[in-house]
């Protein structure tokens, strides 16, 4: 029942930029606290809100592991990492013939209390 209710909290907030997203791709491990994804393709639309002067040719995210610590989720934060992006880039100009291609790993780590207290305020 819960894990049902992760993967459709999940996959609303990232069909956004991730192609063809499926909820039961999504591997939920309620005990551990544990979410992955793998082997997921990015939209070419998933850097438009920032404005940026570059769009996403293609874009590869090879693995999200999120740990959530329930027991915790007041105190402690929620840890997101994403492992092997690979993204190639390139202008938004139609005059400018140039790509860029882009493999990095990332950490993001936010509290939850935070994050309400934050929603609270506004």
């Amino acid at each position: 029942m819960f894990e049902g209710i992760i993967k459709k909290i999940v996959s609303k907030y990232l069909k956004e930029y991730i192609e063809n997203l499926n909820p039961d791709s999504l591997k939920i491990n309620l005990l551990s606290g544990n979410v992955d994804l793998q082997n997921l393709t990015l939209k070419k639309t998933a850097l438009d809100e920032l404005n940026l002067p570059i769009k996403i040719v293609f874009g590869q995210i090879g693995k999200i592991h999120a740990k959530i610590p329930w027991q915790k989720l007041s105190s402690s934060p929620v840890v997101i990492e994403v492992f092997d992006i690979f993204l190639v880039l390139s202008p938004k100009r139609n005059d400018e013939v140039c790509f860029w291609i882009v493999p990095f790993n990332c950490i993001v780590s936010f509290s939850i209390l935070n994050s309400m207290t934050n929603n609270m305020k506004q």
